[in-house]
């Protein structure tokens, strides 16, 4: 049999604060010193969790009393909304869980009305726990969904969660096992990123739960081990009090009693202490079960009628019937036997006693009347027996029949739309296969064609620049057998001689720059830039963490990419600025070249000649990379790329 496990929601995430005495005074000296409202609202919004996060209620109850009496007259919404938040956490733990929805919902209007969607996303946050404590798993999940997208869109993975933790109880309690599994490990992962320990352990306190409820007992109690160890470390002795009485049930569904009892006992002390009907219901009925199994009927009784009293106030019952049962067996041990039968008679009225001893009734009757019955009679009705039964049997034959032909025809049915589903995905394959081939195709000719007009350029630098350079040169020197006397003539042949030299360095640098050998791609990119500083155009650059290994096979068509960028700068961008950086993170290398220009078109760009924007793209996609223009006409031009690394080492 199995039996009902209280569990601890998470019902306000930011309570995952670690208690401290030391800092709770240091807070309560700041306030008394303090004289600014928001200043005062911070503090005691952080005493509230201390003493909420060290399990005093009383102190919570009476410390947000005090924030109203303070606030309210001044209608500081701010702080009114705090306050219902932590006193409605307080009465949800003593049973009152109208009031503390109330206080919520009043909570969350306040803050939808001074502007504080994730304050208001605690309230509906706390709303979902305390219907989910009432069983009503509708309105619970209606509010865990209003606060899930505030979550999500504030970052606040913390608290999304615990919301994710709730959502998992509900399907718990639905018997979705497998679903919670999977919310439970989403949760998980989520807190194991961010680093909540506190949030771990008490995932890993629900998981326990969990796994109990389908006997999977050893990883239940694995992960109840590891939450109390986490708890133990940070001192939260609420917590460790609920995994010992879940640990507890547990030992009790295996018939460990002392073991069970051990952790049992621990709960209860704590619970004493500091009261929480919910586990406080649950421990004293499985104290009570395990002293009734084991004859100490005193105990039992003790401890059954404490569970009715827990379950009372909290006005939800666990198994009530089971709880009447015991107490009956245990007061019948005691020789109580009127108050034996009345706890009997309350057990059966509540599986609706009249239905059940009418059927009893009718089943002794009919047993009476087989009885007295003549031999006559009983042989008629054996016949009728056999009959029947072979009546069954003729209809359980046909039926058998008839559903094995219906599984012969639904296999035959799947086989057929397995094999078309298959051939279907043969041929999406075969088509995206085929796709990029073609982009590949296309991508290696638009880089065909830029290094085509690159040549066309370099053809139109040797002829015009170089070319008409070294006319000149001969046309000088000729002159110098004429006039070998002239100065200014050496001089001006001297000239041209140094400017042909400059051009043959320019043309020989943009068609293999020398600086990519011997340097690298880094000492490339600063030579590129450079060279623009003495074009006169004022040219910054940023290279960080570069591997070039890495980038051996790629060096020349990044050079390339960034070479093609800065030279539209130049010619077309009329700027005053120019910015190179290229850094490498989490395997990807970024690109980043930025003017100050006049900027362009996008679109109407790609078709320019002149640009090259084609060959940019296609060396980009060649890569893998991703490629995006930021370009408005009189606002500059940004041009970012990215170019993932690993793919390029496999």
């Amino acid at each position: 049999m199995k039996y009902f496990f209280c569990f601890g929601l998470l019902l306000f995430s930011s309570t995952s604060l670690l208690f401290s005495q030391e800092h709770l005074d240091s807070l309560q000296r700041e306030l008394a010193l303090a004289k600014i409202d928001s200043t005062r609202i911070l503090l005691y919004e952080q005493m509230l969790k201390q003493h909420l996060v060290a399990g005093q209620l009383e102190k919570v109850l009476n410390l947000s009393e005090d924030v109203l009496k303070e606030f309210e007259p001044k209608e500081d919404k701010v702080a009114i909304q705090m306050a219902y938040l932590f006193k409605a956490i307080v009465l949800n733990h003593r049973g009152q869980n109208e009031a503390a929805i109330r206080l919520c919902t009043e909570g969350a209007t306040l803050s939808i009305e001074i502007g504080d969607s994730l304050q208001a996303a605690k309230h509906y946050t706390n709303i979902g726990a305390f219907y989910q404590k009432q069983g009503k798993k509708d309105k619970a999940l209606e509010f865990y969904l209003k606060s899930y997208p505030i979550y999500n869109h504030y970052k606040d993975y913390k608290r999304l969660s615990s919301v994710l933790n709730n959502i998992a109880i509900l399907y718990r309690e639905q018997e979705n096992y497998k679903e919670a599994i999977e919310v439970y490990e989403e949760s998980l992962s989520i807190r194991k990123a961010i680093g909540d320990n506190i949030g771990i352990a008490n995932t890993h306190m629900n998981m326990g739960v969990l796994y109990s409820y389908i006997d999977q007992m050893e990883k239940a109690i694995s992960n109840l081990e590891k939450a109390t160890e986490i708890f133990e470390m940070h001192g939260i002795q609420a917590n460790i009090a609920s995994c010992n009485n879940v640990m507890g049930n547990i030992y009790y569904n295996l018939g460990c009693h002392q073991e069970a009892l051990e952790y049992l006992h621990d709960a209860h002390q704590y619970f004493e202490q500091h009261p929480n009907i919910w586990y406080q219901a649950n421990n004293a009925f499985v104290l009570g079960s395990i002293h009734s199994a084991n004859g100490n009927y005193s105990d039992a009784e003790q401890y059954l009628e404490e569970a009715i009293t827990y379950n009372k106030a909290a006005n939800r019952w666990g198994d009530k019937q089971a709880i009447f049962l015991k107490l009956s067996k245990a007061k019948h041990a005691l020789d109580k036997d009127t108050e034996a039968y009345e706890a009997l008679h309350t057990a059966y009225e509540h599986l609706d006693s009249v239905k059940e001893e009418r059927r009893m009734e009718l089943e002794q009757e009919s047993l009476a009347r087989f009885e007295v019955l003549q031999k006559e009679k009983a042989l008629v009705l054996n016949q009728l027996e056999l009959e029947r039964r072979t009546r069954q049997r003729d209809i359980l034959i046909v039926s058998l029949l008839l559903l094995l032909s219906i599984a012969v025809g639904l296999f035959l049915f799947l086989r057929q739309r397995i094999m078309i589903a298959h051939q279907k995905a043969e041929l999406q394959q075969q088509r995206i296969k085929q796709l990029q081939q073609e982009k590949k195709l296309t991508a290696l000719s638009a880089i065909i064609e830029g290094e085509e007009k690159e040549r066309i350029r370099m053809a139109a630098d040797l002829h015009d620049g170089l070319g008409g350079l070294l006319t000149s040169v001969k046309t000088h020197y000729t002159q110098l057998f004429k006039y070998p006397n002239r100065e200014s003539l050496h001089t001006k042949t001297s000239q041209l001689i140094d400017e042909a030299c400059s051009e043959v360095r320019r043309i020989s640098y943009n068609m293999a720059p020398r600086a990519l050998t011997v340097a690298g791609l880094k000492g490339a990119i600063e030579d590129l830039c450079l060279n623009i500083r003495e074009q006169g155009l004022n040219c910054e650059w940023e290279i960080i963490d570069i591997d070039e290994d890495k980038l051996e096979n790629y060096a020349v068509s990044i050079y390339r990419i960034v070479q093609e960028l800065t030279n539209n700068c130049i010619k077309h961008a009329d700027a005053n600025h120019l910015f190179v950086q290229l850094y490498e993170k989490n395997k990807l290398l970024s690109i980043l070249v930025e003017d100050d220009g006049k900027g362009f078109d996008v679109e109407s760009g790609r078709h320019k000649k002149g640009l090259g924007l084609s060959s940019v793209e296609s060396r980009v996609k060649i890569m893998n990379g991703q490629l995006n223009w930021d370009a408005v006409p009189g606002e500059g031009t940004s041009v970012s790329i990215r170019i993932p690394l690993e793919a390029h080492l496999n």
